[in-house]
């Protein structure tokens, strides 16, 4: 059945699933919004700028799954759509962008509008077209689909041509994908690498999972939450990892980096195993690559093999044995075998895996969060605690002078006491680590004790004497 190009790009769109597109019109693609009211299953919502497109064909396809679709006209129009494509690309979400062209016969002519959005979208898109055939749309198309939505997904961009949009040609329904060189899911060799992840988790003490986007990504809640719970290894998500882990859950450990929690970052400092699934070491995470989890080795899972070493490097040469990447294809039931009772995500029986107690698998847990006793913000209402606990004791040292610290440490006690108590401050403020804080806060505490309790048995006398007393 002969049709015209712009009728072939909706039926393609048509045949991909596509039943929502987001753009605005313009002169090259007008022949295209022309034939849109002939194919109602496509849904059309107009933009106010075409950036406002793609960052709405991005959320959409967030949203449903499906790759999100934008059209914009030559030029300015397409230009527009640069950030909401690169920022596709950067978050791996599917995309396919459909720009108007002018005519081939002007191309390369500089003429009204005319943009070469093929190469300065080349850096920032999974792969792009430009289109001059209506013969060749509707295969374009269908290949447009299929390399934005397998593999790690990402933008493609189809440039028409005007002509392109108008003349007549045979519709293909059924188009064959010719992509040569391309490959869906990348082919790993783990077959012997698994066993070797396994005793690594099992030899580990402090064991963090680094869960991202690719969970979510690939719908593997169910593996992740199965791995989690079966090995009891704390899960911590990027940000775009959220939600790929019940946060309500008594493993979550929170977000880490510069935009997470100091706690989350804290327990992969302290790490010795660090099992990444689905995420790329952004700097955001990491900081400075050289200090980042230096005493940890590194499971990397992911289906990008330009992601792995990239950033953190997770094979070197000590020992293959040592840090291992593996495909998240393989069965991982081999890790930690034995039984554990697990219900609505909280442990209810002691148990000990693979000759490694529970206790001893949640000491990381244990150290870094507060949570299971205080909840997410457990360490800091402590800390918080402490600090108020020692203010009052000061302020009430001023009042009543050294005469309550006296009763307890004798008159030469003072001196020692005032300085031990001064010397608190001084070392958390110039060594800023969370141990020294921690003691400093344990230190004052336990100096503030006896002053409470000498002012607790003299409170009569200190009532008496408290004229005499100077304010210090």
């Amino acid at each position: 059945m002969k049709m015209e190009g712009r009728q072939i790009v909706c039926k393609s769109l048509i045949r991909e699933g596509c039943d929502t597109i987001f753009g605005i019109p313009g002169g090259a693609i007008l022949p295209l919004y022309q034939a849109l009211p002939e194919f109602p299953e496509l849904r059309h919502i107009l933009t106010r700028h075409e950036q406002g497109a793609s960052h709405a064909a991005d959320a959409y396809a967030r949203v449903t799954g499906k790759a999100g679709v934008a059209f914009a006209t030559s030029g300015p129009g397409a230009t527009n759509l640069v950030t909401g494509i690169a920022t596709a690309q950067m978050d791996s979400v599917p995309m396919v962008v459909i720009t108007g062209q002018v005519s081939d016969k002007v191309l390369g002519s500089d003429a009204f509008q005319e943009v070469d959005i093929t190469g300065i979208t080349l850096p920032i898109t999974k792969h792009n077209f430009l289109v001059m055939d209506p013969t060749e749309i509707s295969r374009v198309i269908k290949e447009a689909f299929h390399i934005a939505t397998t593999g790690r997904p990402g933008p493609v961009l189809v440039d028409i041509t005007r002509n392109a949009f108008l003349e007549e040609c045979e519709y293909q329904e059924n188009e064959e994908i010719d992509l040569p060189g391309y490959s869906e899911e990348p082919v790993f060799e783990v077959s012997s690498l698994i066993n070797q992840a396994s005793n690594l988790i099992n030899i580990s003490k402090k064991p963090v999972i680094l869960a991202g986007h690719g969970i979510s990504i690939s719908g593997a809640y169910k593996e992740l939450l199965d791995l989690a719970e079966k090995a009891q290894i704390p899960v911590i998500t990027t940000l775009l990892g959220i939600s790929c882990f019940p946060e309500d859950h008594i493993l979550w450990a929170g977000w880490p980096g510069m935009h997470g929690l100091a706690h989350s970052s804290l327990a992969i400092d302290e790490s010795d195993l660090i099992i990444a699934l689905g995420m790329r070491f952004d700097d955001r995470i990491t900081g400075d690559v050289k200090q980042f989890a230096v005493k940890a080795k590194k499971i990397h899972v992911e289906i990008d093999p330009s992601e792995i070493n990239k950033n953190i490097t997770v094979l070197h040469s000590r020992s293959i044995a040592e840090n291992v990447q593996v495909s998240k294809n393989d069965n991982l039931d081999n890790l930690y075998s034995g039984s554990l009772n697990v219900t609505n995500g909280k442990v209810t029986d002691q148990v000990t895996i693979k000759g490694k107690s529970l206790v001893s698998s949640a000491e990381l847990t244990a150290k870094a969060f507060s949570q299971g006793i205080l909840g997410q913000y457990g360490g800091k209402l402590v800390a918080i605690a402490l600090l108020l606990f020692a203010f009052s004791t000061s302020i009430t040292w001023c009042y009543y002078g050294d005469r309550s610290t006296a009763y307890i440490f004798g008159e030469k006690g003072v001196i020692w006491y005032r300085n031990f108590y001064v010397l608190c401050f001084i070392l958390a403020a110039v060594i800023d680590t969370t141990v020294v804080w921690n003691i400093a806060y344990v230190v004052v505490a336990l100096v503030s004790i006896p002053n409470l309790i000498a002012m607790f048995f003299l409170r009569k006398e200190m009532k008496l004497l408290s004229d005499e007393f100077e304010v210090r």
